[in-house]
């Protein structure tokens, strides 16, 4: 089986979004404030993902079989891509240093934050064609148990994504997903992509 990992650049912040996460309006006072606390802050945006067949899929992730949205959303497609994406450790503490000096400040480090994985995930996605949306664990009726599961598929340890007991994931701004496929194919930068064998498991 193969896992593959990317790097993708993440496009222009978009600062409406980030103040619509961080809810503290959208003044021009605010968006000054955002881009002071974005100077300097440094984001490694990666990805690892896997495309499974659907039915190995569900066999893999036992929890998925009991979701009724996930169910629906995957009824067409033939396969399913899972992924982990993050904007690395560094900016979990560039937060810290920002909460140290002022919360209203670090409420907007979180919009930001929020607005650069989303933005990560959309451009990952937006690579292929033919697809559902996203869907993650937590989210509905998919359990957030169904982490240990994906992790133990992507390994995302590879790119510097850890999971705890309480099944939160370090870096902060991190998150697993997956999307349906149906007949789809990738557009993909080779050069911004690297393979990573995984051994067969028994």
């Amino acid at each position: 089986m193969l896992e593959t990992v990317q790097t993708i650049p993440l496009p222009p912040v978009d600062e409406r979004e980030a103040l619509r996460y961080a809810q503290g309006g959208s003044d021009e006072g605010l968006r000054l404030r955002l881009r002071a606390c974005a100077q300097g802050v440094e984001f490694t945006p990666r990805v690892i993902y896997r495309t499974l067949e659907k039915e190995d899929f569900f066999k893999a992730v036992p929890l998925a079989k009991g979701s009724v949205s996930l169910t629906n959303l995957l009824h067409d497609c033939e396969q399913v891509v899972l992924f982990a994406a993050t904007v690395g450790l560094a900016f979990d503490y560039a937060l810290q240093r920002r909460k140290n000096a002022s919360l209203a400040d670090a409420q907007l480090m979180q919009g930001l934050g929020a607005e650069r994985i989303e933005a990560l995930c959309d451009e990952f996605c937006k690579q292929y064609e033919n697809a559902t949306r996203r869907f993650s664990p937590g989210y509905g009726d998919f359990p957030l148990e169904a982490q240990r599961d994906i992790f133990k598929i992507l390994r995302p340890e590879k790119i510097g994504v850890s999971l705890t007991d309480s099944l939160m994931m370090t870096p902060s701004k991190s998150v697993t997903a997956l999307f349906g496929l149906k007949g789809a194919y990738q557009v993909c930068d080779e050069e911004k992509t690297t393979g990573v064998e995984t051994p067969e498991k028994g």
